[in-house]
């Protein structure tokens, strides 16, 4: 079983794109989602923490980049909260990834253990807001 569900892409520009609308903000969530799902999912990632030791840096960099392509979109005004909120959840699932993988590197099964249930956590929060957003492919939903 996979574990890690990452919203995850490749990172964009460090520049702000032009406010989107609703459905063109969607659509950019979902080529992020998407890509970075295949990636991630090529990994093969599991709750083995030889998994991690192995391809945890890598997951951690997928995440990282998506986090950087979501700040370079701008979504609608009437969404930037639930965006803020995403970003955030996001942001979380990030750390939670690199802290699994830092801890499967150095054997600790405590701090790996622990990382995961974040990461679950911090999915499961992000899966909801990009529900809000329309964000079919980074809620786990079904295009």
């Amino acid at each position: 079983m996979v574990l890690v569900v990452l919203l995850a892409g490749c990172g964009g520009g460090h520049e702000k794109a032009p406010q989107l609308t609703k459905e063109q903000y969607a659509a950019a969530l979902n080529k992020l989602c998407t890509s970075g799902n295949r990636q991630v999912a090529a990994l093969r990632l599991t709750t083995d923490i030889k998994t991690w030791k192995q391809n945890g840096q890598k997951a951690a960099k997928i995440a990282d980049q998506t986090v950087k392509g979501f700040e370079a979109v701008t979504p609608p005004d009437s969404l930037r909260d639930a965006a803020l909120k995403y970003t955030k959840a996001s942001e979380d699932l990030v750390t939670a990834v690199s802290d699994a993988a830092n801890a499967a590197k150095n054997g600790n099964t405590k701090k790996f253990d622990i990382a995961l249930s974040r990461q679950q956590n911090s999915s499961l929060q992000a899966r909801g807001y990009a529900h809000e957003l329309g964000a079919t492919a980074c809620s786990g939903e079904s295009n």
